[in-house]
């Protein structure tokens, strides 16, 4: 998108959680994976100026005095954007009040037969059910958060290579717990 504005406006600011930046290039400088803002202005023609920003939870584009140009640059942001979406930050909540109906109606359901195994196994889905539907109440707007990366994915290291330290410290620390826990019921009498 910033590539599409430079080609188009020429002269622009770009600023990415308030550093200022002469490209897009520059993101690797700030030496983190992702940023939580990011806005580009310029201006074109005689009078016209546009105004991108995208952040967490906001993504807005602003177009004054815009002409034919500019409104085929904004179909073109708008078409690069809408390929960008992830589908569980924008469905999952509605998958998840659907199963919650699912779920608390065979949970009604089960609950008016006489079958005492039926109802047990029916408790949990009702829980289930009431999981679901405070997922679907706290997050049910559909609005996600955007996540703006700064490298490539070829440039990033991988989750497992950013994680490694602390999951092995978390495999030796819990097996030396695990040890211990082991000894003590050995190790204590029974009553």
């Amino acid at each position: 998108m910033a590539k599409l504005i430079e080609d188009f406006a020429g002269e622009r600011v770009m600023t990415a959680d308030g550093f200022a930046l002469d490209s897009v290039d520059d993101l690797d400088s700030l030496r983190t994976p992702t940023v939580g803002s990011l806005e580009i202005t310029a201006a074109f023609g005689a009078a016209g100026t546009l105004r991108l920003q995208l952040g967490r939870k906001q993504a807005a584009l602003e177009i004054h005095e815009p002409d034919f140009a500019a409104r085929g640059l904004a179909a073109e942001i708008e078409r690069i954007a809408a390929t960008r979406q992830r589908f569980w930050a924008r469905h999952g909540a509605w998958i998840a009040a659907s199963v919650a109906v699912v779920l608390f109606a065979g949970g009604i359901v089960g609950l008016s037969t006489d079958m005492d195994a039926l109802r047990w196994l029916l408790l949990p889905a009702m829980l289930l059910a009431l999981l679901a539907g405070i997922t679907f109440d706290t997050y049910g707007d559909g609005k996600s958060g955007a996540i703006l990366y700064t490298k490539t994915k070829r440039e990033a290291p991988r989750w497992l290579e950013r994680n490694r330290d602390g999951l092995v410290t978390n495999v030796i620390v819990s097996a030396a717990f695990l040890a211990i826990g082991i000894l003590i019921g050995y190790v204590l009498p029974r009553p």
